[in-house]
């Protein structure tokens, strides 16, 4: 197990860097997670399988957290945002981080990592936009959310942006585009393209359309990591590639 720990430790360090994050590391502990070590999977978040377990607990004793203070939201591809001290995680997308001693630890296979920063409040938030959580606006919602109970404007929240599929590899319908289009004022160059061999077709970037509403919401400063989850698949694992493991988006308020 002691290889595992230094395994996450390199992700967080190494691997995945964010100019973001880092710089709120006297308060602030974050970790990209990939392969090979599955946080998650189909089971449920309450009753993961032993060796999801045993990788969460891996995760825990890194950042010295005990492991009832990690929060597994049971997340459901929607827009229901919840604080930290939430009794209960079901039917949950974005948590807000505002408890000393706690840490969130959300499931990723193409979908988007966002992470919300106040760093004059000191508190975070970790949201899981899908296609659908993108077409309900959960970014938006992320930043009103920390704003409303941080007291802070939104310009002075940061956002990231973590591995998620890239446009060039994201291909869906018309009911896709139809769903995530109207829920920015300015569509951003490129972020949908129809396929000119295939009819009814269109690549959509969401990390792009996610990044716009969260400029739309006031938010200055996003930072975008530049890895895409299928193209990288030496190092995460997709949905799209019919991989049933998940990376991990880990932030803990120290």
């Amino acid at each position: 197990m002691g290889d595992m720990t230094d395994v996450m430790t390199q992700h967080r360090l190494i691997l995945y860097p964010s100019r973001i994050l880092a710089a709120q590391h006297t308060w602030l502990a974050y970790a990209v997670l990939g392969k090979p070590h599955s946080m998650g999977g189909p089971t449920n978040e309450h009753n993961p399988s032993e060796r999801v377990a045993a990788h969460r607990q891996a995760l825990c004793r890194t950042f010295a957290l005990p492991p009832d203070r990690l929060i597994c939201p049971d997340q459901v591809h929607g827009h229901v945002i919840r604080p930290s001290s939430s009794p209960a995680f079901e039917g949950t997308d974005g948590v807000v981080l505002a408890d000393t001693g706690y840490g969130v630890l959300m499931n990723f296979a193409d979908c988007v990592p966002v992470v919300l920063v106040a760093p004059t409040a000191r508190c975070a938030a970790l949201l899981h936009a899908g296609w659908r959580g993108t077409a309900a606006q959960i970014a938006r919602l992320g930043v009103e959310t920390l704003a409303q109970q941080t007291g802070c404007a939104p310009e002075t929240i940061q956002a990231v942006l973590g591995p998620a599929i890239s446009g060039p590899c994201y291909e869906v319908d018309s009911t896709v585009v139809e769903a995530v289009v109207p829920t920015v004022k300015e569509l951003p160059e490129g972020a949908v393209q129809a396929k000119a061999k295939a009819e009814g077709k269109y690549n959509v970037d969401l990390r792009s359309i996610n990044r716009q509403q969260l400029r739309e919401a006031g938010v200055e400063t996003i930072e975008v990591l530049p890895y895409c989850t299928v193209t990288n698949n030496l190092q995460f694992f997709s949905h799209r590639r019919g991989e049933p493991g998940r990376n991990g988006v880990f932030i803990h308020l120290k």
